[in-house]
């Protein structure tokens, strides 16, 4: 049930690899080792429990702990500085793990499939990956710190930094530091966020390739920097964009929302409301004093005037016949100029 080590064990040229195992419940000791060729704890049925590895400073080759479907926790690791590709993967159990804080450079960086863990705020030290970054389905993950991250893959590289199916993750904040995505990025199946903020500072030039899919509560917030900059300065296009909440379910919606950011348009906007925005069928207009509005216009955001004159009664507008897209309206409260911007959707 448990591997004995030899405590005076100091380095290992090869590799550790325990696998198939199916007997053990829990590794302790390695009290001694610093150095090892490579790492491989994977396919244990039984191992509940790692406790070990606490003198670990370099694995010259790779760190893989994947497959154990009853690992509960894992302890040690603290003050390993080195090593190749990280996977971790596929412990459906695994409710803690500690250890990892001093990680700074990575080649990969793989979290796949731990279903019970809450947390995973390890890594927030680690400041590059050289190629692949993903953290997928992990169904109860809720918050993450990777707050000194400043790079993910290398220039000319094709790589991708994947977050996807952590359905109760809440925030994308840790990463703000992350300035350099060489490839593709990927957002999708995030239920619970509501923003893109955290994402807003990489450099959309090293960009190629968004997708931007099934992120439930996304309403309205994807138009930051990065993603503003990809589709107006960039003129490059979406892999995916699609099921999403209202205002960030579409290329056009998103554009429209990177235009109203960016844009000097508002003239007193703050004096009057526009609900709902965004809107597929009427727009009501109410004053923030409760005065008169009169002399209510829609423009595109080019200027040209529509004629919906018919089409506006008791401050409410008819827009159904609009095609989606960015307009402006504009009228009088009170004997003041107001403009306002809204995004009309199918």
């Amino acid at each position: 049930q448990n591997i004995p080590i030899c405590p005076i064990l100091k380095s290992i040229g090869g590799s550790i690899r325990i696998t198939g195992l199916h007997g053990i419940k829990e590794i302790n000791g390695f009290e001694n080792l610093r150095s090892v060729g490579g790492f491989l704890i994977g396919g244990t049925i039984r191992l509940a429990k790692i406790n070990a590895f606490k003198s670990l400073e370099k694995i010259t080759g790779n760190f893989n702990l994947s497959g154990n479907s009853n690992l509960l926790s894992v302890i040690g690791f603290n003050i390993l500085k080195e090593t190749q590709r990280l996977s971790i993967n596929y412990n459906n159990k695994l409710e803690l793990l500690a250890g990892f804080n001093s990680l700074e450079r990575l080649e990969s960086f793989s979290f796949i499939s731990q279903v019970a863990l809450k947390s995973l705020t390890n890594f927030k030290n680690l400041k590059t990956v050289n190629d692949q970054f993903s953290i997928e389905g992990n169904g109860f993950l809720e918050e993450i710190d990777f707050s000194s991250l400043e790079r993910i893959g290398t220039p000319g590289s094709d790589t991708r930094l994947v977050l996807a199916t952590n359905r109760n993750l809440k925030s994308l904040s840790s990463f703000r530091n992350l300035k350099e995505v060489y490839g593709r990025l990927d957002v999708f199946d995030l239920w619970a966020i509501g923003t893109l903020d955290g994402l807003h500072n990489i450099d959309y030039k090293n960009l190629f390739d968004v997708r931007l899919q099934n992120n439930l509560n996304l309403y309205n917030n994807c138009a930051v920097k990065s993603i503003c900059d990809y589709i107006l300065l960039g003129e490059k296009t979406f892999g995916a964009i699609n099921t999403n909440g209202i205002g960030c379910n579409t290329l056009e919606e998103i554009r429209a929302q990177c235009i109203v950011s960016t844009s000097d348009l508002p003239l007193h906007h703050d004096l009057i409301t526009l609900y709902p925005n965004p809107a597929s069928q009427q727009i009501q207009v109410t004053s923030k004093d409760q005065k008169t509005i009169t002399n209510i216009l829609i423009s595109t955001v080019d200027g040209m005037v529509l004629d919906l004159g018919r089409d506006i009664n008791d401050n409410q507008v008819d827009i159904s016949s609009l095609i989606p897209g960015l307009y402006v309206l504009s009228c009088q409260v009170g004997g003041i100029a107001v403009q306002k911007p809204f995004i009309k959707v199918e």
